[in-house]
């Protein structure tokens, strides 16, 4: 009987039912932002509003918006957040780690692969520098507003409301 339960288990571990991957690594791909990606993600979302969050390793304000994006996405499920870590070449098993940490479920994720940073801001606003995070809100017709610093919960029910009378 001990030998078929080391068995069984052995079997189970070496199949991969069982793998320290996460689960995000499964169900969400990291690509890669270089020139032309901001305009991408607008061509990608034509007559839909989303968030473009763009963040840090280094920014712990960052975490805590992504968190707040957690728990509004659980609420609004339709809620469309794009990440975007300004963390040039950033290891993906890193931001993976950082998903899971904040329990947070973006729609896609990017990582900044251009080693000329500042060219990718100013493609996304020409008089942003690299300050963080940086949340910019876009509504069906992709009118923008940009925040740099933590966004609240309140101030993306409020967008949401916006949305809701702007159909």
């Amino acid at each position: 009987m001990k030998k078929i339960i080391v068995f069984l288990v052995f079997t189970f571990f070496s199949m991969g039912v069982y793998s320290n991957e996460s689960i995000l690594e499964n169900s969400i791909v990291i690509q890669d932002y270089v020139r032309g990606s901001f305009q991408s993600l607008k061509d990608q979302h034509v007559e839909k509003p989303f968030i473009i969050s763009f963040w840090s390793i280094d920014c712990t304000y960052c975490f805590e918006e992504m968190k707040m994006f957690s728990v509004l996405k659980e609420k609004h499920p339709d809620l469309d957040v794009v990440l975007v870590s300004t963390d040039v070449n950033i290891d993906h098993e890193t931001v993976y780690k950082v998903l899971d940490e904040t329990g947070f479920m973006p729609n896609e994720a990017w990582v900044f692969a251009d080693d000329f940073s500042q060219r990718l801001y100013a493609e996304a606003d020409h008089d942003w520098r690299g300050e963080l995070p940086k949340t910019i809100f876009f509504n069906s017709k992709h009118e923008s507003q940009s925040v740099v610093g933590e966004v609240k919960s309140e101030l993306v029910e409020k967008w949401l409301q916006y949305l809701k009378g702007e159909n």
